[in-house]
């Protein structure tokens, strides 16, 4: 089965972050169909940041796995650290977080697009306000073969206090982990619903 050219770029480009050989993307395609979740740290504009990259393999179609990611609203019953989430305007959300120390209870208002390039959903936020220093990130949706999608889930999240960046870039891996986790459970929970669902 042939896979999409974004696809071929995203692991060439993941593999080259986790080390040199080609095998790296092998490895992170027998992974993913495995379960797993492969994340790592990639650097971002802006000089020394680095954002958090993760991907996962869903059973779902494009559609179903954008309606989740774009309902903010309901982060809050199932991502966790998400105290409260809600709709305040058209494209515009505000997220309430008890995150780990050193930035424990944060909130941000978040403006959110969405757009479709060559066959795949982009979901891009940008926080506007808050008490974080930056939050923002891209999800790419896209399909891979029949009935599944390929989940890969940006974040770059920046506290106004300071932290060691070991810590910063494990906290942020950890957090890209448990959103594509969350979605994960999320269209399982859909599919136990059963077809109605829209899976």
């Amino acid at each position: 089965m042939r896979k999409p050219a974004f696809l071929a770029t995203s692991l060439l480009a993941l593999a080259s972050w986790l080390g040199p050989s080609a095998a790296s993307a092998n490895e992170m395609v027998e992974s993913l169909k495995a379960g797993g979740i492969p994340a790592v740290s990639v650097p971002v504009e802006g000089g020394g940041l680095w954002a958090a990259r993760a991907m996962v393999l869903l059973k779902a179609s494009t559609t179903v796995v954008k309606e989740i990611l774009t309902d903010v609203a309901a982060y809050k019953s199932f991502v966790p650290r998400t105290t409260a989430s809600r709709k305040v305007g058209d494209g515009r959300y505000v997220i309430e977080m008890d995150l780990p120390w050193p930035v424990n209870k944060a909130w941000a208002y978040i403006s959110m697009r969405t757009g479709v390039r060559d066959g795949i959903y982009v979901v891009q936020w940008k926080m506007l306000n808050g008490t974080l220093k930056r939050y923002d990130g891209v999800a790419w949706v896209q399909p891979w073969g029949k009935d599944r999608t390929l989940l890969t889930y940006q974040l770059l999240a920046i506290p106004n206090v300071t932290a060691p960046d070991g810590i910063m870039r494990s906290g942020l891996k950890d957090a890209a982990i448990t959103m594509a986790e969350s979605v994960r459970n999320q269209v399982a929970k859909l599919a136990a619903r059963g077809p109605r669902a829209g899976l």
